[in-house]
């Protein structure tokens, strides 16, 4: 097996999932998903987690930017931030298929205990959804990850010391430092992260002002804004309307929604102010947004 080639994960991955979507393994924190046509699927319901993609025709949508994720690249997934994942090229012969391991928080605090002399100082402003490279390490540890979990057996036995492995070339990789601040949490912070539980399901509702939030979050007005910035790199608003058009988009390309179904759905009252905004994020009206993705 050449893990420098770029069909291995793939082909690895492919046997591991039976059907279209994800696929849970023999491990409790591992999926993998698979797509045999074009289509949009939106990550929003998660904990934090390592996406390992393993084909090229995936391009993802996060924080109001677009990052195009390479085969054998990673992507770092924040619990604060939803992410659209367009699939360009799938088919049932050769699909679209990329591994999700969800990061445990109690292996993770362990592992950084045991790593804190390891750690050299990082950038504290490092951003979550860019792409990074598997190194060849990490590589051989995902390659062996894969085989055993086609192994209820070698799953039971193998599955954990890998797991910790792949957390392990995570945390000294390029995005360790935004993996470590995962995990720090401040009184603040948690006050924070519950507001983004809320709006992960109220994200539609006109009713949750700032204030609300900040009362949710018992915080005063100001340090919220200020806390919850510092979080998301967004303001309130921004953030809210970032997850009502990534919404809205999901449900066009998925669901088959028009613009303005999706619009009310998502709580806008003027189909106008929705595109203008659509157009804004996305450089693309709805309609032409739709056009573009059913030519693919």
């Amino acid at each position: 097996m050449l893990l420098s080639s770029m069909d291995w994960l793939n082909d690895g991955l492919k046997k591991l999932a039976s059907k279209v979507g994800p696929n849970q393994t023999f491990h409790e924190n591992i999926a993998v998903y698979r797509f045999d046509n074009p289509t949009v699927v939106s990550l929003a319901e998660h904990q934090p987690a390592l996406l390992v993609f393993a084909t090229d025709s995936i391009v993802g949508h996060v924080a109001g930017h677009q990052n195009n994720y390479a085969a054998l690249t990673c992507l770092l997934l924040s619990p604060a931030e939803a992410i659209d994942l367009e699939v360009s090229a799938a088919s049932r012969e050769k699909p679209a298929c990329f591994l999700k391991a969800e990061i445990d928080r109690g292996a993770a605090s362990d592992l950084f205990l045991e790593l804190t002399d390891e750690f050299s100082p990082m950038p504290s402003e490092q951003s979550f959804g860019p792409s990074f490279e598997l190194e060849s390490a990490a590589r051989h540890c995902v390659w062996r990850l894969v085989q055993c979990l086609s192994n209820e057996r070698d799953a039971s036995f193998l599955t954990k010391g890998y797991y910790r492995e792949l957390l392990y070339h995570l945390a000294l990789s390029q995005q360790g430092a935004a993996f470590r601040r995962l995990f720090h949490v401040s009184e603040k912070r948690q006050g924070i992260n519950r507001v983004l539980q809320l709006l992960k399901s109220e994200y539609s509702n006109s009713a949750l002002t700032v204030e609300e939030m900040a009362r949710i979050a018992c915080m005063s007005t100001s340090s919220f804004h200020e806390g919850f910035k510092a979080a998301t790199s967004k303001s309130p608003l921004q953030y809210i309307k970032n997850i009502r058009l990534q919404r809205a988009r999901s449900m066009m390309l998925s669901e088959g929604l028009s613009a303005s179904q999706a619009a009310f759905r998502v709580g806008y009252a003027s189909a106008s102010q929705f595109s203008r905004e659509y157009k804004r994020l996305f450089g693309y009206s709805p309609s032409q947004d739709l056009s573009r993705f059913r030519n693919l």
